[in-house]
């Protein structure tokens, strides 16, 4: 509640998921229930949903329903990368509303990569292990730098002998490259898809790395699938809201 001239407004607190988009009913299903989990966790704030492609409705659609003289509104990116659709289609597109709050993406902080420290400990089985990071192809070197330095990270961490970071198109490559690795019946497998959701990525992940002879493969499910990862994101919107 807020009062001008002496008329007492009413506030109504408004959080906007934005996620990438995808025609892959799996996406679909994976964000329904993130946006459910969402809207539950937030009861206090009306909660909308909107795509940077692919699904309905868009950026420009969802906003032009909010009224932002009485409204405060906080804009959420279902990102993991400060990547190009996050400076550009986001940032860039919503310069023009001074009064949205724009939060940051989700990011490769630590305490994501202590959620997967623990739990993938748990699953050890061998002495000899790689561990495999892939994440979505991006236009920014920063999207590049920063899965490195996650995957390294990572990997020593889990003590693996060497570690691979590469984005989706590289998978093919990375494939032959394991397929002729030497000792596969003695090593084990760790698979990383650095992905929020499940869909054709995802899947592309699972199809290709599970035929591999390795002594044992891990992959690991999408982020927003792990209950400590939903938990991290929750709490991190609900210190960045207004």
């Amino acid at each position: 509640m807020k009062k001008i001239n002496g008329f007492i407004l009413s506030i109504n607190k408004k959080i906007v998921f934005c996620a990438h988009g995808s025609n892959s009913k799996l996406f679909q299903i994976g964000f329904d229930k993130f946006f459910t989990q969402a809207t539950n966790f937030f009861r206090d704030y009306e909660c909308y949903k909107c795509f940077i492609e692919k699904n309905y409705p868009s950026i420009d659609a969802c906003l032009s329903k909010l009224n932002y003289s009485n409204d405060v509104v906080n804009f959420v990116p279902v990102l993991i990368f400060t990547g190009n659709h996050f400076l550009t289609d986001i940032k860039k597109k919503l310069i023009k509303f001074n009064k949205i709050n724009i939060h940051e993406t989700i990011n490769l902080n630590k305490n994501i990569l202590k959620i997967f420290e623990n739990k993938l400990c748990k699953k050890l089985k061998s002495k000899k292990r790689i561990l495999v990071c892939i994440f979505s192809k991006s236009k920014k070197k920063l999207v590049y730098e920063n899965s490195k330095k996650y995957t390294k990270e990572l990997a020593k961490l889990l003590m693996c002998q060497s570690f691979l970071s590469i984005d989706n198109t590289e998978k093919a490559i990375a494939l032959d490259r394991l397929n002729d690795h030497k000792e596969k019946k003695m090593t084990e497998l760790i698979v990383h898809p650095i992905f929020l959701f499940d869909g054709f990525l995802y899947q592309s992940v699972l199809v290709g790395f599970q035929q591999l002879e390795f002594k044992n493969i891990t992959i690991t499910k999408p982020f927003l699938d792990e209950k400590g990862i939903l938990e991290n994101v929750m709490k991190k919107i609900n210190q960045n809201l207004v």
